[in-house]
């Protein structure tokens, strides 16, 4: 196959706690990062030694203030959606650099009531509506065709309610926005499937979606407050 992702081999994967020194994956992270200017973290040696790589922020990325304007950019730290997009943009052009990968990115994790207000869950709801549903369909004017290499994961929504936070049921607590259990059961299965079948509609070069048995590897890049 073309980007050899299926082997005899079974499916592995292996959690990366990356990245590291801090302990920090905002997006405006991850765009130094993949932009090679986080000394701290050099992305390309993992890059090199897996097939398949995972890429996550944690909850405080739902903590947006304002929708924002390009003046934002002058602090890349500045949690506006205009900041979020200019981040993602870029993030997502370097992957597209290395098509022997295949590249997962998720939308924000959500927001339980007790950590967020109204306005912050209404602008994550917007950011992360865009990043699936303009972003990945080739419809960002910005941007343009989105690249067959990156699937966008919109965790956001297979958790959130109307008002863009997380529900009670799905949190550890009111004061703790991490996924608990009935999280983890309801979006597990549902990331498998959805990253397996678009991984395989890449290796087959753009066919139908079918069952994959068997990958080498799996990078996930996580962090987890």
């Amino acid at each position: 196959l073309q980007h050899n992702f299926s082997t005899d081999k079974c499916f592995n994967v292996i959690r990366q706690d990356f990245p590291l020194n801090p302990w920090q994956n905002e997006w405006e992270r991850w765009h130094t990062i993949f932009n090679g200017g986080d000394v701290d973290a050099d992305i390309i040696p993992i890059i090199n030694s897996y097939e398949i790589i995972s890429i996550k922020s944690c909850f405080p990325s739902s903590a947006l203030d304002n929708r924002g304007s390009s003046a934002d950019t002058l602090d890349p730290t500045t949690k506006s959606i205009y900041n979020y997009k200019w981040h993602w943009r870029n993030i997502i052009r370097k992957m597209a650099l290395h098509p022997a990968n295949f590249f997962i990115i998720w939308t924000n994790a959500p927001l339980v009531a007790g950590q967020t207000n109204n306005n912050s869950a209404i602008l994550s709801d917007s950011f992360c509506h865009w990043a699936k549903d303009t972003l990945a369909q080739g419809l960002d004017a910005v941007f343009g065709k989105f690249p067959l290499n990156v699937y966008v994961f919109d965790f956001f929504h297979k958790l959130t309610g109307a008002d863009g936070k997380l529900p009670l049921k799905y949190a550890t607590s009111n004061a703790d926005s991490h996924p608990n259990s009935a999280a983890t059961l309801l979006v597990d299965s549902v990331l498998v499937k959805e990253v397996l079948d678009a991984a395989t509609v890449y290796e087959t070069n753009g066919s139908l979606p079918v069952e994959l048995t068997s990958f080498t590897a799996m990078q996930s890049l996580s962090g987890v407050e």
